[in-house]
C-alpha cells in the first residue's frame, strides 16, 4: 500500500513532480535511494513523468516534467525534483512557503555538490561510510536544476518547460529565464546545498553531439531575447514553438488571452493577487474598486478593454511596508504618486507592463466636523501639455461606506469587495452600469466626480508621499 498523504481543509496542495523513465540499472538504483529518502521526509503526493523515445538520445526531460504536472491535476505548488538529487527536506519546505508567498520560481539551495561514482556507490551501499569525501562543489555560476519549486499560476503562465530542448541540457535555464521575464519576479533561493548522485552520462550530454549543440543554440536565443525591449513577446514565441509537441504527448495548457485593446489578463491577475496578498499580510483594508469591481460583478473578469487594475485602500490602516515589500520581493515599480498621504493619495505600481492603481479612501466629514458614513477618494486631471505640467485639477469622488467587505470569486480567486458593490457601481457609472461602454472615460463620464479645485504644485505633493512612504525619489511620467 502506498503512503497516505494528509491535507487539511484549505491547505494548499503541494505535489512532487519527478521525471524518470530509464532502464539503466545505475539510474534505477539511484532513484530507489532518492525515492525512499523523499517518502521518509516529505508528505507530498508524487507524480512520475515518463517519456520513452525511439532512441535514448532524444529523451525529453521537459516533456517528462510537463507530463508529471499534467498528471498531478489541480495543485497549488509543485516541487520538481530530479531522480538523482538529494536535498535537505527543510530547504524544500521553506522553498514551498516562499513560492506560495511570492509567486516567484524558487531554487531550494545555493550550492550544488557532485558525488563521484565511487562516492555514489558507497552511499548506496552504506550511508554511514565516508562517501562525503567524494563530494565536489559545482563551480559554474548560477547552478540550476535538481529541484525547482513553482506556484501554479506561474507554471501556467510560462506553460511549463520548453519541450524544444531535446535530450539533456539548458531546459532549466530557459525555464528560469521565462519565469523571471514573464512574471517580472526575480528568482528566489533558499540557503543550503543540493547533492547530485553520479550515474552513466546521458548520450545527449556529450558536448559535440548535435542534439546538445541544438540546445546550446536555443538557450543562446533565450539569453538574447531577455535583453530586448520586447523580451516578453520573444520568450512567449519561443515557448509557442514547442506547444504542439506538448499536445502530441497529451499535455495541454490554459489559453492565454492577449487583448489587443487592454492588458494581458494572466499578468494582471498575478499582479492583483500579489498586491492583495501583501495588503492582507499587513492587515490593510482593501477591495476591488472602479473598473476592476465593475468587471468582477458584471463579467467575472477584467473588462476586455481595461488598461489597468483598480483597488480601493482604506488610508487609516495602511502600512507602508506594503510598498517596500512589493518593490523588494515582488519586482514591482512605483509609476505614479499623487495627492497627499492624508488626503487623496494615489499610488500606482507596475510590473511587466501592467499598472495597478491604489486609490486611498478617507471618511467624509460633515460641516459640523462629524464623520458621515460616506467615504471619498480623489482623481486628478493634468493641465496640458502633459509632459511639462505641474498643475492639475482635483476631484472628490464620494461613495457609500465600504463596510462590510465580503469575499467574491473572481477569475478563480477570492478578493474583497464591498457587500453593497452595486451601490458603488451606480455611484460611479450611473444606473446603466450593466451596459458595456468602450468609450467611457472618467473625465467625461464618471458620475460621482466633484471638482474641488486646482493643485498648483504637484511635485510638492509627490515629495510628501515619498517622504511618508520612506522611499527614494522616483522619476515619474506625467499621464
Amino acid at each position: 500500500m502506498g503512503r497516505v498523504h494528509t491535507k487539511k481543509a484549505n491547505e494548499p496542495r503541494v505535489v512532487l513532480l519527478v521525471p524518470f523513465s530509464s532502464e539503466d540499472p545505475s539510474r534505477n538504483q539511484i532513484w530507489g535511494h532518492v525515492r525512499s529518502w523523499i517518502n521518509q521526509t516529505l508528505d507530498y503526493p508524487m507524480y512520475i513523468g515518463e517519456h520513452f523515445p525511439e532512441t535514448p538520445i532524444t529523451y525529453n526531460l521537459s516533456l517528462a516534467r510537463n507530463q508529471a504536472g499534467h498528471k498531478a491535476g489541480d495543485w497549488d505548488v509543485a516541487v520538481i525534483h530530479d531522480a538523482d538529487t538529494v536535498i535537505n527536506p527543510q530547504q524544500i519546505k521553506d522553498g514551498v512557503a516562499l513560492a506560495l508567498e511570492t509567486g516567484a520560481v524558487v531554487y531550494p539551495y545555493v550550492e550544488r555538490w557532485e558525488l563521484d561514482f565511487n562516492g555514489t556507490k558507497m552511499l548506496l551501499q552504506d550511508e554511514t561510510s565516508d562517501w562525503q569525501k567524494h563530494m565536489t562543489q559545482y563551480t559554474h555560476t548560477q547552478p540550476l536544476g535538481g529541484c525547482i519549486i513553482v506556484r501554479r499560476d506561474l507554471w501556467d503562465l510560462v506553460r511549463g518547460f520548453d519541450s524544444g530542448f531535446v535530450g539533456w541540457g539548458h531546459e532549466d535555464g530557459a525555464f528560469a529565464m521565462a519565469c523571471e521575464v514573464l512574471s517580472g519576479k526575480r528568482l528566489q533561493r533558499i540557503p543550503g546545498k543540493s547533492l547530485h548522485l553520479e550515474h552513466v552520462l546521458a548520450p545527449a550530454k556529450k558536448p559535440d553531439n548535435p542534439v546538445y549543440l541544438a540546445n546550446q543554440a536555443r538557450i543562446k536565443t533565450y539569453m538574447q531575447s531577455t535583453r530586448q525591449p520586447n523580451a516578453r513577446e520573444l520568450i512567449r514565441k519561443l515557448r509557442d514553438e514547442s506547444i504542439k509537441t506538448d499536445q502530441q504527448h497529451g499535455t495541454t495548457w490554459p489559453l492565454i488571452k492577449d487583448n489587443k485593446e487592454g492588458m494581458n489578463q494572466a499578468f494582471a491577475l498575478m499582479l492583483l493577487t500579489d498586491v492583495t496578498n501583501v495588503l492582507d499580510k499587513y492587515k490593510c483594508t482593501h477591495w476591488l474598486s472602479d473598473g476592476t469591481l465593475l468587471g468582477a460583478i458584471r463579467e467575472n473578469g477584467f473588462i476586455p478593454h481595461d488598461e489597468d487594475i483598480d483597488l480601493g485602500v482604506w488610508a487609516e490602516d495602511f502600512d507602508i511596508r506594503v510598498i517596500h515589500e512589493l518593490i523588494n520581493r515582488y519586482g514591482c515599480n512605483i509609476l505614479r504618486l499623487q495627492g497627499k498621504p492624508d488626503d487623496g493619495m494615489i499610488i500606482t505600481v507596475g510590473r511587466v507592463g501592467i499598472h495597478l492603481d491604489m486609490f486611498f479612501y478617507y471618511p467624509v466629514k460633515k460641516p459640523n466636523k462629524k464623520t458621515s458614513t460616506k467615504i471619498y477618494s480623489c482623481l486628478y486631471t493634468l493641465f496640458k501639455p502633459y509632459n511639462t505640467s505641474n498643475r492639475d485639477k482635483q476631484f472628490d469622488c464620494e461613495l457609500p461606506s465600504y463596510k462590510p467587505l465580503v469575499q467574491h470569486d473572481f477569475m478563480g480567486r477570492k478578493f474583497w469587495v464591498p457587500k453593497n458593490a452595486k451601490e458603488h457601481l451606480v455611484a460611479i457609472y450611473g444606473p446603466d452600469w450593466r451596459k458595456p461602454n468602450k468609450n467611457w472615460t472618467f473625465e467625461n463620464d464618471q458620475s460621482n466626480m466633484k471638482l474641488r479645485g486646482t493643485i498648483e504644485d504637484m511635485t510638492a505633493d509627490r515629495l510628501a508621499v515619498e517622504q511618508y512612504l520612506k522611499i527614494q525619489p522616483i522619476k515619474q511620467k506625467q499621464s
